[in-house]
This record gives structure tokens, C-alpha cells and sequence, in this order.
């Protein structure tokens, strides 16, 4: 009887192992696991935490990973700046050349964000984001 619970024991073992093998192993693959690479430009669309986006895009065109840095995004009250707008403002506050960003103002959801993205990289040659 000793010898069972000591092969169920076992057995247990290792199948837990290989749950967790294969539940950690699934996360990670998952995970995209792509390195950045330089691209024509680096798209900021604004929602949640939109301050903290403009940033990142600026520490990326800082580092040289595009040339150029486009904002997305209309203003909540359509009587106030673009939030595009206000991205631009800090971006420009942090040494980013004006000459260097391009706004799309009038995006209010996601897939607004996305056209209007699209139509600026088609009109200013970009084909890389």
C-alpha cells in the first residue's frame, strides 16, 4: 500500500511539472517576443494614460528608432485642443522638432485612430510603423 501512494505521489509530480511546463511555456509563446526595428514612425493614439504614451514615443524617437512621430486622437470636449494636440505640446516640451510630428486630430475611438493614421502614412510616404 506504501508503494502506491508513493507511485501516485510520483505520478502526480510529474504530471504537475508538465502542467505547469506547459502553462508557462504557452504564456510565452503568447508574449510577443519581437525586437523593435527602425521604422519610418512611431504612432502615439491617445486614450487611458495618454500622457504616459507621448512620452514613450518620444524616448522612442529619441533613441533613433523613427524619424517621425505621429499623434492620434480628437479632444473629449470639442471646444478644447486635440488630445493629438496636447501629445504634440509635450513631445515639443521634451526637444522633439515640430517639423517632426503629424497629427491626426479627429480620431475618437480606436479604429478612427487607425484610418486616420493610414491616410497620413499614405499621404506622407510611410510604410513602416
Amino acid at each position: 500500500m506504501k508503494r502506491f501512494f508513493v507511485i501516485v505521489g510520483i505520478l502526480t509530480f510529474i504530471i504537475a511539472g508538465l502542467a505547469a511546463g506547459l502553462f508557462f511555456g504557452l504564456g510565452f509563446w503568447l508574449i510577443p517576443q519581437s525586437t523593435l526595428t527602425k521604422s519610418d514612425a512611431i504612432v502615439a493614439i491617445s486614450g487611458g494614460e495618454t500622457e504616459s504614451r507621448a512620452f514613450e514615443a518620444v524616448r522612442l524617437y529619441k533613441a533613433g528608432w523613427a524619424p517621425t512621430i505621429i499623434f492620434s486622437g480628437a479632444a473629449l470636449d470639442p471646444r478644447s485642443p486635440s488630445n493629438a494636440l496636447a501629445m504634440e505640446r509635450l513631445a515639443v516640451a521634451q526637444g522633439v522638432p515640430v517639423t517632426a510630428i503629424l497629427l491626426e486630430e479627429d480620431s475618437t475611438n480606436t479604429t478612427e485612430n487607425a484610418s486616420g493614421v493610414a491616410v497620413l502614412a499614405q499621404k506622407y510616404g510611410i510604410h513602416k510603423i
